[in-house]
């Protein structure tokens, strides 16, 4: 009663003023503005004005090519799986609903829960959740090692508190063609970084990086070829990395493979992008000029497992245990693999151009040198672990670069002291799943509990350097 009639000076100083008395649709011939008062008791006035945010414009892409990630949680399992349902159901009533659209909403929507759902959707995202609703058991929460399933069906489980993870970067071994396809178009940040390593080196035997990256016809033995690896492999790994970072996830320490070292500390901090993916290059054409021809293997034992054939052959990695990979000349591998075949000892050749961390790549070391002295290093804001020396934040001096590439390479031991240090969350990131197995066989021997290996890539037999 108190706003009919509208006060006559309204029409004067405010023309086009109306009270709203009942629900109706909000027009204007531009974007919606609303005032908002608050008048407090003792006083205060506070006025906000707000106007309508800006039509988004629709970004030009492939929706429908590229797989999302959900995640849902919730305060209790019921109601998790309550939140599911509903959430299944509300998809397949609207089969119009862009599913990057109910990804990225539902991700952003609330608050996390300790009970909680990820799943990754490639336009099946209902079955997807109706998957984990039916079909998986809940995970526990405790006294169990696990790893990341290797197909897309949900994963149910309930938070620990805030996991210590680590960053791994993988060696040699671990490309595939096309091994960067799906990423390149659906990640923006993996892309920045493809696109711009591939600049910085120019084209690595007569192609670019990103073209190295992204052809699924490349031929296996090409892209195994030392000077197209190693900066390859460092160029993803940092991608990945900075993709990762950019959706939130970051790591707590980062420890590096061989080369994939170089890419660590660039994840660290410690080298820029040009400078990593730069020196990478540069050790692969070293390498791939100077190094005599080699080959390396896997073998199913210890270091005393290989212990008489030590001369011909070299430890060139311990990663965990009955894990040991050997580097010499191809005559001197294919006698120690055959003798050790015969004793009944598993052995596995990888697929590697040189027998790095030997005497062969000794030719390499006075022009690595040289290439290192023009390294800038700096504090990194991420601790790295040396898989060389296993200290923190080695000096990535010179004389460490080269210690680097003919000394063996101790994984599974820097593994033992990330246990030992509290770390209980590994993530490689890298094309394939060459370390996760390695830290598994640690994490077993150590009967360490509620570790959790992931991995980015797929699953790969095609072993590390």
């Amino acid at each position: 009663p108190h706003t009919t009639p509208t006060a006559s000076y309204l029409e004067r100083v405010a023309p086009g003023f109306q009270l709203a008395t009942e629900q109706r649709e909000w027009q204007a011939t531009g974007p919606l503005i609303a005032g908002v008062n608050a008048f407090g008791f003792g006083g205060t006035n506070a006025h906000a004005v707000l106007e309508e945010a800006p039509v988004r414009t629709a970004t030009s892409g492939t929706d429908s090519e590229s797989p999302y990630l959900l995640t849902l949680s919730a305060r209790s399992a019921d109601a998790l799986r309550a939140a599911a349902a509903d959430l299944a159901a509300h998809v397949r009533r609207h089969p119009g609903l862009r599913e990057s659209d109910v990804c990225a909403t539902v991700n952003s929507a609330r608050d996390d829960g300790p009970h909680r759902l990820a799943a990754v959707a490639d336009g099946d995202l209902a079955d997807r959740l109706h998957d984990a609703l039916v079909d998986r058991p809940q995970a526990a929460h405790a006294d169990r090692l696990h790893a990341a399933h290797a197909g897309r069906a949900a994963v149910l489980s309930v938070a620990k508190s805030r996991p210590r993870t680590v960053f791994l970067l993988p060696g040699q071994g671990a490309q595939r063609p096309g091994q960067g396809r799906a990423l390149y178009r659906s990640a923006p940040m993996f892309r920045e970084v493809v696109d711009e390593a591939s600049s910085l080196t120019g084209p690595v035997l007569g192609r670019s990086l990103a073209d190295w990256c992204l052809d699924p016809r490349t031929d296996p033995q090409e892209l195994a070829r030392t000077e197209v690896a190693q900066p390859l492999l460092v160029a993803f790994g940092v991608g990945l990395a900075r993709q990762l970072a950019h959706w939130g996830v970051t790591a707590d320490a980062v420890a590096g493979h061989s080369v994939g070292e170089i890419a660590a500390a660039c994840v660290a901090g410690s080298l820029s992008l040009a400078e990593a993916v730069g020196f990478a290059a540069e050790r692969g054409r070293l390498v791939g000029e100077l190094a005599r021809p080699g080959a390396m293997a896997a073998v199913r034992g210890d270091e005393d497992t290989v212990a008489e054939f030590l001369g011909p052959v070299s430890v060139a990695a311990v990663n965990g245990p009955g894990q040991v990979v050997i580097s010499g000349t191809e005559n001197a591998i294919e006698q120690a693999l055959a003798e050790l075949t015969r004793r009944g000892v598993a052995t596995r050749r990888l697929r590697v151009s040189h027998a790095f961390h030997s005497p062969l790549l000794e030719p390499v070391l006075d022009p690595l040198r040289d290439a290192a002295k023009a390294l800038t290093v700096r504090p990194g804001a991420v601790p790295l672990l040396s898989t060389v020396s296993g200290e923190w934040r080695p000096g990535l001096t010179p004389a460490y670069w080269l210690e680097h590439a003919v000394r063996p390479v101790r994984f599974g031991a820097a593994v033992e002291r990330l246990l030992d240090e509290g770390y209980d969350t590994f993530l490689e990131l890298g094309p394939g799943n060459t370390l996760g197995g390695a830290v598994r066989a640690v994490v077993g021997a150590r009967h360490a509990r509620d570790v959790t290996v992931l991995s980015t890539g797929a699953a790969s037999t095609a072993g590390r350097e």
